[in-house]
């Protein structure tokens, strides 16, 4: 069907009054909008489904959620799983509307569902699933997208996001559905019936439980002097990370001026704790007068987090994922040594796009290191791997540059409840030694290398820009330079194809990873290039890894690798 088409069956089937009709009735006449919403539909993959709210077969609203929550629902009758679903939702505007709208169409479909009665974190959500023993779970959010975004994300029932082959199955059954369609019985129905249960209290309670069982070094926080000021950027994080943290005695304030669930999020618009403008609030309260050792900020549906310094001179330093993941990791596998407590087969788990310096914190300790694709359900995946052998308890921690980290095995998603405490038990430890989080992160690149990072996200134009990216990196794939940035290249991996080649021997070895359109070029010594599209967003995201013993020189030749490849995009037809 074109949009022309799909727009008109959309106008003939959906209620004019109701807010989808309105909306459709105010596009009449704009072809290029009409084609913008209707043109394609939203793809629905193992990060489910996301886009940006409105009507049209392109957008997120009822009908595209109830299309792939009927088909999620048939997947799971289909498939030998208990006929049992949990669903979430974040802060974001029209939340509770696609949750319910979900918890309506899995019903039909004969799933047992349980509702969380109030937004609630995604790793919440993962935990429950396991908690609760149910045949999937569902989250409505996009993460840290910005405001008009929304998003459905599909688990597993071990508690993990779809990996590929169910995902592809419950999008096949998508295809087979209607685009419109209407249930017979209301929300309120199925919630009288008991079809649909509001749950709240008994999962939070076994949850803040898990979390604390992974607590180390917490009789530190109480004594240690440590102030903490914490942002949840208006989303999920402000009622589980105050909890999680009066029952430490942990010394906080939350910045006000974010504490307020707002799925507009007026005070940051992308509302992602990785960014610098995450912290422009914090940043007012400390130049009131605020005085704090650590400033933590949480993302919308809080999964992630990103930490800041406040230092002596106003400013505040912002730590990279990488630099906090290999801080909480040589925390970990120093206080599990000294305690006696770390498994003799230890192991950490990361992804590709991480930072090597992981490696070196690892052998210090004896700790095996796994290296998985980017996307947290790899990690998942690899600890449900080790629990079928009954080894869960070897992974002692799991994390990406992306801010996402996990320790411990009660849920299969990043948790940033977790990495709250954690940083809270590392400042203090680092606080009753004299020394700020800065001063140990410095002592840390003394102690195993400067290993410098960035990540380039390079934003694209719709179908346009994925196209011209797979292009690029085509591009690359078929031609692979000899050098970047004056330094020779000496192998390149590809995900793709599943190969690595040494390009000084010839030499090829098998990668043993699924299929995925990844490039990585090992450049130089010690440095590395690695590219691939963003799984969710037209972008191409390319991480930089540059190491060295002084500090100086590894951002040189940071900068250096970042030049060369911004040329490269640029002849390519890329702006950047």
């Amino acid at each position: 069907m074109t949009a022309m088409e799909k727009y008109e069956l959309w106008c003939r089937e959906v209620p004019a009054d109701s807010p989808v009709g309105q909306e459709l009735t105010a596009l009449k006449g704009d072809s290029a909008e009409i084609q913008a919403r209707f043109g394609g539909d939203l793809s629905f993959g193992t990060a489910g489904l996301r886009g940006v709210m409105g009507a049209g077969t392109d957008r997120m609203n009822v009908y595209t959620v109830r299309r792939a929550a009927l088909a999620y629902g048939q997947y799971i009758k289909a498939a030998p799983l208990p006929d049992t679903c949990v669903i979430a939702y974040d802060t974001r505007n029209n939340g509770l509307l696609f949750s319910q709208t979900c918890a309506v169409a899995l019903a039909e479909e004969g799933i047992q569902v349980y509702l969380f009665r109030e937004p609630t974190p995604t790793p919440v959500l993962s935990f429950a699933v396991r908690h609760l023993s149910t045949g999937g779970g569902v989250v409505m959010t996009a993460s840290h997208n910005p405001a008009p975004y929304n998003g459905m994300k599909c688990y597993g029932n071990d508690g993990c996001q779809q990996t590929d082959e169910p995902a592809a199955e419950v999008y096949a059954r998508i295809q087979k559905l209607p685009m419109i369609s209407h249930g017979e019985k209301s929300f309120e129905d199925y919630v009288a019936e008991g079809r649909i249960q509001l749950i709240w209290d008994e999962v939070y309670d076994a949850y803040y439980e898990a979390v604390l069982g992974e607590m180390l070094c917490k009789d530190l926080i109480p004594v240690s002097g440590l102030k903490i000021l914490y942002t949840p950027l208006h989303g999920t994080g402000l009622v589980p990370v105050t909890t999680l943290f009066d029952r430490l005695g942990v010394d906080y304030d939350v910045v006000t001026a974010q504490a307020t669930p707002d799925g507009d999020f007026p005070t940051c618009p992308y509302p992602n704790p990785e960014t610098e403008p995450a912290f422009d609030e914090a940043k007012k309260v400390i130049a009131e007068g605020g005085k704090y050792d650590l400033i933590v900020a949480t993302d919308p549906d809080a999964d992630r987090v990103a930490v800041a310094v406040p230092m002596a001179d106003g400013s505040i330093q912002r730590l990279s994922g990488n630099e906090l993941g290999c801080m909480l990791l040589e925390f970990i596998l120093n206080n599990r040594t000294r305690q006696g407590t770390l498994p003799a087969n230890s192991k950490c788990i990361k992804s590709i796009v991480t930072t090597p310096m992981v490696l070196n914190v690892a052998k210090k300790y004896g700790c095996e290191n796994i290296d998985v694709l980017t996307g947290f359900k790899y990690i998942g995946s690899t600890i449900l791997g080790l629990e079928q052998q009954g080894r869960e308890n070897e992974v002692v921690f799991a994390f990406e540059e992306s801010c996402g980290f996990l320790k411990g095995t009660y849920a299969r998603d990043k948790d940033a409840q977790v990495a709250c405490v954690l940083v809270c038990a590392l400042a203090a430890a680092c606080k009753l030694d004299g020394l700020t989080v800065a001063d140990k992160l410095r002592l840390l690149y003394q102690n195993y290398g400067f290993y410098k990072t960035r990540v380039v996200s390079v934003e694209l134009d719709g179908e346009k820009g994925k196209k011209l990216c797979a292009e690029f990196i085509d591009s690359l794939r078929a031609n692979t330079p000899a050098d970047i940035a004056g330094m020779a290249v000496g192998s390149v991996a590809d995900y793709k194809l599943g190969i690595e080649k040494d390009l000084t021997t010839g030499e090829e070895k098998k990668l043993d990873f699924p299929s995925s359109n990844v490039l990585s070029f090992q450049v130089g010594a010690s440095s590395r290039v690695i590219l691939r599209p963003s799984g969710t967003e037209p972008k191409l995201k390319i991480y930089y890894f540059a190491a060295h013993e002084e500090e100086e020189r590894a951002l040189e030749i940071l900068s250096g690798l970042v030049s060369a490849m911004n040329r490269k995009m640029q002849d390519f037809g890329i702006s950047c």
